[in-house]
C-alpha cells in the first residue's frame, strides 16, 4: 500500500507539475497575445489619427497658400491704387500750377459772379475754373475780376479739395480690398 500511496503521490505531483508547466505556458501565451493585440490596436489608432493629421495638414497648407496668394494679390492691388493714385497726385499739382501761373501772366481771369459789373457787356471764353473767363480783358456781364492773388489762392485751395477727394477715394478703394482679403472675397 505504501508503494501504492507512493505511486499515488508520484501521479499528484506530475499532474501538478503539469498543471502549474501548462498555467505558466498558457498564461505567457495569454500575456503575449494580450501585448500583440494591444499593439496592433495602438498601432491601427495611431495609423488611423496619423491618417487625419495628415490631411488637417495638408488642408492647413492649402489654405495658407490661398492666404498667402490673396495677400500678394492684395499687394498688387494696393500698389496699382498707389501709382494711379501718386499719377492723379502729379496731373492735379501740374494742373493747378498751370492754371496759378496762366492767372499770374494775366491769360486766366477770375470773376466773381455776384460782383458789380467790370466792363462791357460780352461774352468770353469758359475757362476750366468755375465762372472763369479766359483771355486778358475779357469779360462778362455783371461779373467783376478778381486779383491774381484772390484767384492763385481759390486754384490752391481747389487744388486741395481734389487731392483729398482723391485720398478719399483712394482709401475706400484699399479697404474694399483689405475687406475682400479678411473675408476671403
Amino acid at each position: 500500500m505504501l508503494r501504492y500511496a507512493l505511486i499515488a503521490l508520484a501521479i499528484i505531483g506530475a499532474l501538478t507539475g503539469l498543471t502549474l508547466a501548462w498555467k505558466s505556458y498558457t498564461g505567457g501565451l495569454i500575456e503575449e497575445g494580450y501585448q500583440r493585440g494591444r499593439e496592433e490596436v495602438t498601432a491601427d489608432v495611431a495609423q488611423r489619427d496619423n491618417a487625419q493629421l495628415v490631411a488637417t495638414l495638408e488642408h492647413l497648407r492649402l489654405a495658407q497658400k490661398h492666404a498667402h496668394d490673396l495677400t500678394v494679390q492684395a499687394a498688387k492691388d494696393l500698389a496699382a491704387q498707389a501709382a494711379a493714385h501718386e499719377k492723379e497726385k502729379t496731373d492735379a499739382e501740374a494742373k493747378t500750377d498751370s492754371l496759378v501761373a496762366a492767372v499770374r501772366r494775366g491769360d486766366l481771369v477770375l470773376r466773381d459772379p455776384g460782383g458789380p459789373a467790370a466792363g462791357p457787356a460780352g461774352g468770353g471764353e469758359r475757362a476750366a475754373a468755375g465762372g472763369a473767363a479766359a483771355g486778358p480783358g475779357a469779360s462778362q456781364a455783371g461779373k467783376s475780376k478778381l486779383s491774381g492773388e484772390a484767384s492763385a489762392f481759390l486754384l490752391s485751395l481747389s487744388a486741395e479739395a481734389d487731392m483729398l477727394a482723391f485720398r478719399y477715394n483712394r482709401l475706400l478703394t484699399a479697404y474694399g480690398t483689405l475687406d475682400g482679403v479678411c473675408h476671403g472675397d
